[in-house]
């Protein structure tokens, strides 16, 4: 998730042409509850290429707060604008 969030916060910031854009942590859950539900639950059930397996739900939201942490840890300026405003 760190890779991914991180990979999507670069495009938007990018596109907006604002450096100081953050994720929300609503959408944070939401892409990892999105992720888990299509790579944990559907995805097993179309293919049998793929499996499920709680850990991974696990590891997702693992690495969702690293990312959370991590991003919160170096902000650039006191009030971050979020990707709703």
């Amino acid at each position: 998730m760190p890779i991914v969030l991180n990979i999507a916060l670069r495009a938007v910031r990018v596109i907006k042409s604002d450096a100081y854009l953050s994720i929300p942590l609503s959408l944070q859950i939401t892409v990892t509850l999105l992720f888990c539900v299509y790579f944990e639950w559907y995805l097993p059930d179309v293919n049998p290429r793929y499996t499920s397996d709680w850990l991974d739900v696990l590891c997702y939201f693992t690495g969702m707060v690293f990312f959370y942490l991590l991003n919160n840890a170096f902000k650039k300026e006191p009030k971050q604008k979020t990707l709703a405003e």
